[in-house]
């Protein structure tokens, strides 16, 4: 009996971890949130910023005030990715975790890595 219970907290323990995004280096991932609004533009680079409804509990001082996070690139393909990323689970009224770094800038917030779109 104690042996069925052993392999049993084992699995458990085993499908929590695979389930579980990854942090690697000064990466983190934040959340759960409910997109407001996602925009992708370019101004000088190429730029997606989310907007979250919830207030987020960050190193980046202006994120957590304009309830923000943007990533910008001279190239577009990977802010396309996070865009479309974004607007699927907006349409989909799902929330979303956010991958940031330490980086924090003074108009766009924290700088946007990674979104993850959670199951219901």
């Amino acid at each position: 009996m104690i042996k069925f219970f052993t392999v049993l907290v084992a699995l458990l323990i085993s499908f929590n971890a695979s389930a579980t995004t990854p942090n690697v280096g000064n990466y983190k991932w934040y959340g759960p949130f409910t997109l407001e609004k996602a925009a992708r533009y370019y101004n000088g680079s190429h730029k997606v910023t989310l907007h979250f409804k919830e207030t987020p509990n960050t190193p980046c001082t202006v994120m957590n005030n304009q309830k923000m996070a943007s990533y910008w690139s001279s190239g577009e393909s990977f802010v396309n990715a996070l865009y479309s990323a974004a607007a699927t689970a907006q349409a989909q009224n799902r929330k979303v975790m956010i991958e940031i770094n330490t980086e924090c800038h003074a108009t766009y917030g924290g700088k946007l890595y990674g979104v993850e779109i959670l199951s219901e």
